[in-house]
């Protein structure tokens, strides 16, 4: 096998092109609420969403743990008809963007001049395991002819630009449990380098399927607490065994600090600066030294024009399996050495949504920074000492600086993202 290498930080440009992308909109639909405002409230208070399947009878399964998003309704957002057509990571999708859209306005940009980037983990994977069953069980006459329009990867992204009526750059992104991440900084830099003039970025997935379920199980992913499922998936813990399967969608809406200021736009913050790296190693399991995901936080650092000790934050991946939350301490110690800032992760509260999961982090990230205030990290209630870091388990006062996001996924895919507070 080759020396593996990884890109060095790259410097920030030097001339004045550069502008600021900030963050005029979100949506959110998670287990843990359907709006930011529940959201945000149920991360404050340490709640899980963690509870049995009820999408489907999973008594037979040897997980039955879910976070679902419940308070969903996706009559809000779509026909009955639609509702049919589409799945429902589709839908959450929908519904998180308009949502997003929304709060963004009022607004009436160019519509050949807006942007739709959609990352998914699993996006069509839910279509494809029922069409299997009803092939097999009851032969092709029964396949749904809608099965290729359900399961493609860019769905999510075909269907939030009809229902906004967007004509720009369309894009469906699919990079494991980085999408999302990856998404928002695709948007970002769209609208950074003037090709856009508004992007709607975001992650979705909906993977609470018997397939999903016993897979996971059987890859040694996903914690079994059945006794007390609120408590299973516990982020950086010493008592961690897996993480509890989540679906949700967030959405931002993205447009240049100066068009968000001239129209006197709401502003959560700005993204300041992105890196992607590859572990090139592994389909499944991360790489142990994390080399390649502290490559992609440094560039992300410096892409923002910051240096690693002014970051305040780090708003993690923390999927809570053993492995991946070493191999994320690991990289988050290459990159900051012994002054590593507190370290918070969200998936103890909402599970883990994969493809949604960045795009969730980078607005909790914009709200901490609104509220100035370090999100906990439900269910970690025994920081593992050997990973070296600084959990944050309680709300606490936020510092000033940057906030980095990061991300991985299967296939070694890593991403980062650095927030910082709305600039004017």
């Amino acid at each position: 096998m080759s020396t593996r290498t990884f890109p060095s930080a790259r410097p920030q440009p030097t001339d004045d092109r550069r502008q600021g992308v900030a963050i005029t909109g979100v949506g959110v639909k998670t287990a843990l609420g359907a709006t930011k405002d529940v959201l945000w409230s149920g991360l404050l208070a340490g709640r899980s969403a963690a509870g049995p399947v009820t999408l489907f009878d999973a008594a037979e399964l040897p997980v039955r743990l879910a976070c679902e998003a419940k308070d969903f309704d996706a009559s809000a957002y779509a026909s009955a008809k639609e509702q049919r057509r589409l799945e429902r990571s589709t839908l959450l999708a929908l519904g998180a963007a308009s949502d997003a859209w929304e709060d963004a306005g009022p607004f009436a940009p160019d519509p050949s001049r807006t942007a739709v980037v959609v990352g998914t983990g699993l996006g069509g994977a839910a279509s494809t395991e029922a069409q299997a069953v009803t092939f097999a069980e009851r032969g092709w006459p029964s396949v749904s002819p809608l099965w290729a329009s359900q399961a493609m990867g860019g769905t999510a992204a075909a269907a939030v630009a009809i229902r906004l009526g967007v004509t720009g750059p369309n894009v469906g992104l699919s990079s494991a449990c980085a999408s999302g991440l990856q998404a928002i900084e695709l948007g970002r830099q769209l609208v950074e380098n003037g090709a856009v003039d508004v992007a709607v970025a975001g992650g979705c997935d909906s993977a609470v399927s018997p397939l999903a379920l016993a897979a996971l199980w059987r890859l040694g992913v996903l914690s079994t607490r059945h006794d007390a499922p609120a408590s299973a998936c516990r982020p950086f813990d010493e008592g961690r065994d897996g993480f509890v399967v989540g679906e949700g969608a967030a959405f931002v809406v993205l447009e240049s600090r100066r068009a968000a200021v001239r129209r006197g736009a709401p502003c959560y913050g700005e993204i300041a600066g992105g890196g992607w790296t590859c572990d090139a190693e592994h389909l499944t399991t991360p790489a142990a030294d994390g080399a390649a995901l502290a490559a992609a936080a440094r560039t992300a650092v410096s892409d923002a024009g910051f240096g690693p000790g002014d970051v305040a934050q780090v708003i993690a991946h923390g999927t809570a399996t053993i492995t991946g939350d070493e191999a994320e301490a690991r990289a988050l110690r290459q990159v900051f050495g012994d002054a590593c800032p507190p370290v918070s992760s969200i998936k103890g509260a909402v599970g883990h949504t994969f493809g949604a999961a960045g795009a969730l982090q980078t607005i909790v990230a914009a709200l901490a920074l609104t509220e100035r205030t370090a999100p906990p990290t439900t269910n970690c209630d025994n920081p593992d000492p050997a990973l070296g870091v600084h959990v944050s388990s309680t709300p606490a006062p936020l510092a000033d600086g940057p906030l980095l996001c990061t991300a991985y996924g299967f296939g070694g895919q890593n991403a980062a993202l650095v927030v910082t507070a709305a600039m004017t």
